[in-house]
């Protein structure tokens, strides 16, 4: 049964409530941890890497959700088209 476009909306927002928490919280964690094994003189440099890394991770992750999504819509034409 295919989910109807509301159904997608309100899981997509749910999702992304969640995801958005968690990282926030993550970033506490992080930020915490650089504060407390970085002399305070270095930590904007180490806050700055960080955020290089994150956004280094985020962009990789994202490539792939993408490249698999597409994949998955390839494979479901062709399968349709089988029928």
């Amino acid at each position: 049964m295919e989910k109807t476009p509301i159904r997608r909306a309100v899981e997509t927002s749910i999702i992304t409530a969640f995801t958005i928490a968690t990282a926030f919280i993550w970033r506490d964690v992080i930020v915490g941890f650089i504060e407390a094994i970085v002399p305070p003189s270095e930590e904007i440099f180490y806050k700055f890497l960080t955020a290089i890394i994150a956004t280094i991770i985020l962009a990789v992750a994202t490539f792939f959700v993408l490249k698999a999504d597409y994949e998955a819509e390839h494979v479901m034409r062709r399968f349709r088209h089988k029928k």
